[in-house]
């Protein structure tokens, strides 16, 4: 009986093991968006005692799979990655991190819808892909647009004629997505 007390006493004395999460930020350093979700995630990360690494991509899918390489190859490996997978190499970091049976979640939807379809949904291929966070940026854009279109008729005197240019951003998934909800 004495045994069973000191060893229930040690092991909960001993601190428990943090989780051990690698967050692939898709941006650059000093990028205002990206550096308060890294906030963001420090923080709930610290409220949460999980152990949060952040190592930046330079928003470059090349860099990318080369730092999911590099993670893949450590000797001790995060228990979680989470990362925005992008064209080109969505499909093989997917498959290098379920190779590795190392769980992960994605941020975004940033991919061609064709090679969505080849992806899934999180565990439908890939059962190490436990989730992803996305919205939606078509219905975004569409809903965005209805208000401006809105508010120019309220404002203008004349509403048959209205001219509009969208800017659409870098060459992204993201884009397209917001085109055709502008569209």
């Amino acid at each position: 009986m004495n045994k069973l007390i000191v060893i229930s006493f040690l092991i909960l004395t001993f601190p428990a093991s943090a989780l051990n999460v690698t967050f692939i930020n898709p941006s650059m350093q000093g990028n205002d968006f990206w550096e308060q979700v890294n906030k963001v995630a420090l923080a709930a990360a610290n409220d949460l005692t999980i152990s949060f690494d952040i190592v930046q991509s330079g928003g470059h899918r090349l860099l990318q799979k080369e730092l999911i390489n590099n993670i893949i190859s450590q000797d001790t490996k995060p228990d979680y990655v989470i990362f925005m997978p992008y064209d080109g190499t969505a499909f093989e970091s997917f498959t290098k991190l379920e190779q590795a049976k190392i769980p992960f979640v994605t941020l975004e939807r940033t991919v061609s819808p064709d090679l969505q379809n080849k992806l899934g949904v999180p565990q439908q291929h890939s059962k190490f892909w436990l989730g992803e966070i996305y919205h939606n940026n078509k219905k975004a854009s569409r809903m965005l647009a209805s208000a401006l279109f809105k508010a120019s008729k309220q404002d203008l005197a004349v509403t048959n004629n209205l001219n509009v240019v969208g800017i659409s951003g870098d060459m992204s998934g993201h884009s397209s997505e917001r085109n055709a909800g502008l569209i």
